[in-house]
C-alpha cells in the first residue's frame, strides 16, 4: 500500500485534483482535512473574545453574591487555544462514479471552528 500526502492552497482546484487521483488509478482517499494557513490571528481574536465573555459571565456571579469585582488578577489559558481542523470522511473508489477525471469532486462551503479556554481570577471588593 503506497499512501501520499498532498497539501492544496488553492481550494478552486480540489476538486479536480480529487478526481483526477481516482481517475489515475486511487482506491481509497482516507481524509481531507480543511484548516487555516495562518490560525495565529484568529487564534487571537479567540482568546480576546473569551475574556470579555468571561468579564461578563463573572458579574452576576459576583452580584449574587453581593460583592462587587475587582481587578483582573491571573489569567490562564487551558488548551493552548487554537483551532480544530475540520475532516471529510473516507471515500472508497465504488462511492465515486468510474468516471471520475470528466467530473470534479463536489465541495461544500463550511467553517472551521477556533477557540480559547481562559480561566479568569477577579479580586473581590466588598
Amino acid at each position: 500500500m503506497n499512501s501520499i500526502e498532498v497539501e492544496v492552497t488553492d481550494l478552486d482546484q480540489l476538486g479536480g485534483l480529487l478526481a483526477g487521483l481516482f481517475g489515475e488509478g486511487a482506491n481509497r482517499l482516507d481524509r481531507v482535512n480543511f484548516g487555516l494557513q495562518d490560525p495565529t490571528a484568529a487564534t487571537d481574536e479567540a482568546r480576546c473574545r473569551a475574556i470579555a465573555e468571561g468579564a461578563l459571565l463573572a458579574a452576576p456571579y459576583a452580584d449574587a453574591a453581593g460583592v462587587s469585582l475587582g481587578d483582573l488578577m491571573p489569567v490562564s489559558e487551558s488548551g493552548g487555544g487554537g483551532y480544530r481542523a475540520l475532516e471529510a470522511e473516507p471515500v472508497m473508489r465504488e462511492a465515486m462514479a468510474t468516471s471520475a477525471p470528466q467530473y470534479e469532486v463536489p465541495g461544500a462551503p463550511g467553517k472551521i471552528i477556533i477557540n480559547a479556554s481562559i480561566s479568569m481570577v477577579f479580586a473581590i471588593t466588598d
